[in-house]
């Protein structure tokens, strides 16, 4: 660390000493009469820091000198190429009065170097009352346009670009003061402002140009300040104004979509999203959302296929790809969406198609185990095409080890056991009435980690102990699925809905009733209702330390045990859930992160 800090000390010394030898050159050509060559180690040094006095000082000298002070910085009629040069020629028409140039060009300079603040010089020409009074506020606007006009993509500002925008600040509230009725002055500081954060400045701008001019502009400037500022629902208030001054814009609509699917309202977005392809079939960013919301809503994988289609297509959509990006994201998994089944027969069916062979039969051949729940919506998914119409055999070439058959460890509540291969549910079906109707309502939305624990709670809550028979009946013998699920995604959803409300059925955690079936289920053979239990357990770890130590152990027990060969279908849950708790040692997570790499990898 000592080498670090001295080489740092060394490199600030030598910015200083060479700052100095700029200066010190600058002196001597002025001395020697050589003006033009005093200014170009003075745009140099003046890059460095605008607002360094002695170089400034130095500046005022060699234009005094000067008998046509503009005529230093190129040759007659012509203008400085480079910004620094063009920044000392802006400072000299401020110098000779003309302030309106000398902004023109400094606006220019910012936007090219936007990291250097020579705009303090022009917060200081206009701290002068008359100067910020004779600035033609139009001509300005357009020079400000062209500057935010290079961040109309919705990537994020650089830190040079957002230091840039800190500057202006300053100067857009002295022209503001002077101006603070220019339209186009107020829209434009309101794009600026609340690019840095200054939310409650902008929305005034915007706030005050709506008042001006009423209409689609000023109201998509209001929504962009609050959607900036992350209050959604006034954003979505004023998009919706918009529409009502324009009803056939576009943009407020894709706005309006991407705020509304983040709030997980799709079918709100969906909608907006369809109004936009109605306007306009193939437009690259509502095609590709208007996909990832259905697949959202609904977990078919055709919604997914025809994004994965879209990705790589020629040219790829970019929207898509990003879209894709974040279900491949494990920070994600399990928080936005269900990562895909891992099983064999699941990928074989998807791959048949919705329409299966007629009286055909199949043999499926794997290298591992598949749990009884993937079994049970297999059947399902085949029973939905017809009793006769296509039959699946799944076959076992090789047992896992440690047998996934058998419970890990001590277990109070078991969902399944075995003869041989073949899974039988140890629990009954769950009774009918408004505490499974209530299970199946969480099951039937989109999925939400946060939201679905929010419904979960209140279930588990209001039904107590009294909810066991419901929620472990439903895990071992989930309900038929409705028409627009796919089998595999319903029972999964199930299983989830049961878990989380299984996390509060009663409250405390050592003696309590959730500890003891929720690490039952953690325990039990390999299923979907085992990563179902690792992400209730998980969830209810990050809100209790002691929670949090026990559940800690739990999946590092399971993550090191993990049996093999073949795929497990709660691996990747383990891993996740493991990763995002505080608790884990240090030397385990460099390990565990490899490991879920190359599952997100296959």
């Amino acid at each position: 660390m000592a080498c670090v800090g001295g080489a740092r000390h060394a490199r600030k010394v030598t910015r200083r000493s060479s700052d100095e030898e700029r200066l010190l050159r600058a002196r001597g050509a002025l001395a020697e009469g050589d003006l033009r060559r005093a200014v170009r180690h003075l745009a140099e040094a003046l890059a460095r820091d605008p607002g360094r006095e002695d170089a400034r000082a130095l500046l005022d000298e060699v234009l005094t000198r000067a008998s046509e002070p503009l005529g230093l910085f190129a040759a007659p009629g012509r203008e400085p190429e480079h910004y620094k040069t063009l920044a000392l020629y802006a400072y000299a028409l401020a110098r000779a009065g003309r302030y309106q140039e000398a902004l023109d060009r400094l606006l220019r300079v910012a936007s090219l170097a936007p990291g250097i603040p020579y705009l303090d010089w022009a917060r200081e020409w206009l701290d002068e009352p008359a100067v910020a009074e004779g600035v033609d506020p139009i001509r300005f606007c357009e020079g400000l346009a062209r500057w935010l006009g290079r961040y109309a993509s919705p990537r994020p500002l650089s830190e040079h670009e957002r230091r840039g925008l800190e500057h202006l600040a300053p100067v857009l509230e002295r022209l503001l003061e002077r101006h603070g009725e220019v339209f186009g002055l107020l829209i434009l500081s309101a794009s600026a402002l609340r690019r840095v954060g200054r939310h409650r400045a902008a929305l005034d701008c915007a706030e005050r140009a709506y008042a001006l001019q009423p209409g689609w502009h000023a109201a998509t400037s209001v929504a962009l300040v609050h959607r900036e500022a992350r209050r959604v629902d006034d954003a979505i208030a004023w998009y919706e104004r918009a529409l009502e001054h324009d009803p056939t814009d576009i943009s407020a609509r894709l706005d309006l979509g991407d705020l509304l699917r983040g709030q997980r309202r799709l079918e709100e977005a969906a909608r907006y999203y369809a109004e936009v392809l109605e306007r306009e079939p193939d437009h690259a960013w509502a095609v590709p959302s208007l996909l990832w919301v259905r697949w959202l809503q609904s977990e078919q994988r055709e919604w997914l296929d025809r994004l994965v289609d879209l990705a790589g297509g020629h040219p790829p959509n970019e929207r898509a790809r990003d879209l894709l990006g974040e279900l491949a994201s494990a920070s994600k998994a399990y928080a936005a969406y269900l990562p895909e089944p891992v099983e064999a027969s699941v990928s074989f069916l998807r791959r048949m198609g919705p329409e299966l062979p007629e009286g055909r039969r199949a043999v499926l051949t794997i290298r591992g185990f598949e749990g009884p729940s993937a079994r049970r919506a297999v059947a399902m998914h085949l029973l939905r095409k017809g009793p006769r119409r296509f039959a699946l055999e799944l076959r076992t070439r090789a047992l896992p080890s440690p047998d996934p058959r058998r419970p890990r460890g001590p277990v109070e509540y078991l969902l399944w056991e075995f003869e041989g291969l073949r899974p039988v549910a140890a629990v009954s079906p769950p009774p009918p009435g408004p505490c499974l109707e209530e299970l199946l309502a969480i099951a039937r939305a989109p999925y939400e980690l946060e939201a679905w624990a929010e419904q979960g709670r209140a279930l588990g809550e209001r039904w107590g102990r009294e909810a066991l028979p419901v929620l472990l009946g439903s895990m071992a013998h989930p309900p038929e699925p409705p028409d627009d699920r796919d089998a595999w995604s319903w029972v999964r959803h199930v299983l989830f809905a049961a878990a989380l409300a299984l996390a509060y059925v009663d409250t405390g955690w050592r003696g309590s009733l959730r500890r003891l079936v929720l690490l039952s289920l953690a325990r039990g053979p390999m299923d979907w209702s085992v990563e179902a239990a690792v992400v209730a357990l998980a969830h209810l770890a990050r809100s209790d330390p002691e929670i949090e130590q026990e559940v800690a152990g739990e999946l590092i027990d399971m993550a090191t045990s993990i049996p093999r060969p073949g795929r497990c279908c709660y691996e990747p849950a383990v891993l996740i859930q493991l990763l995002e708790l505080p608790s884990l040692p240090p030397e385990l997570r460099e390990p565990l992160e490899a490991q879920l790499d190359a599952l997100f990898e296959d």
